[in-house]
This record gives C-alpha cells, structure tokens and sequence, in this order.
C-alpha cells in the first residue's frame, strides 16, 4: 500500500509512482481529498492513472469524516471514484506509528 500525500509533486514524479505501484493500492489522506475537491491539475493526474492502471485508492473512514462537509457533486464524484476503508486498530495503530517518523523527519530543527 502507498500513502499519498498532497504535497508539491512533479509530474513526472507523480507519473513514476503510478506506474512503480500498479500493483499497490494508493491510500489518499485528507490533503488528497481536499486537492481532488479543488481541482488540483496533479491529483487528477494520480486518479486518471490509477484508473488506467487499475490502481485502487483507498481513503480511510476517518480521513472522509476529516473531509466530508457534506454534499455535492464534487465531493459525490471523488467518493464514487474512491474505496472507503474502515480503519481498524491495527491499522490506526500502523498509521500513528508512521505519523510519528514522519513528523520526526520532518521536524525543523
């Protein structure tokens, strides 16, 4: 599974990542979302080749309620295109851990 965030991504560093885990699933965090909701030129890029490679994206329950503000046919359309996945206590607890190196890596010091 890859994890993608929003971020300044090239391109062609987006174009790598699609195609180096076709195999994978992407999992979208909010950032995603709310770039997709915007229109953001790079995230339609990830779904256009997610779709073409029969990538799934799959969004954790938690990150939809993060993002949810309710309806419209924008937010109806990334849902569609999206699988939902209830997040359990392994995997939260895999996702802290990861947060955690993360923000250590990131850290300005």
């Amino acid at each position: 599974m890859s994890a993608l965030r929003a971020g300044k991504h090239s391109e062609n560093e987006l174009c790598g990542l699609a195609r180096r885990t076709a195999r994978s699933d992407f999992t979208f965090d909010t950032g995603a979302l709310i770039a997709l909701e915007r229109g953001d030129h790079r995230m339609r890029v990830v779904m256009r080749l997610a779709r073409l490679d029969s990538v799934r994206i799959v969004v954790p329950t938690v990150v939809l309620g993060e993002w949810w503000r309710g309806r419209s046919k924008v937010r109806d359309a990334i849902v569609a295109s999206v699988q939902a996945e209830p997040l359990g206590e392994s995997l939260a607890k895999a996702a802290g851990e990861a947060l955690a190196k993360v923000r250590r890596l990131l850290a300005v010091t």
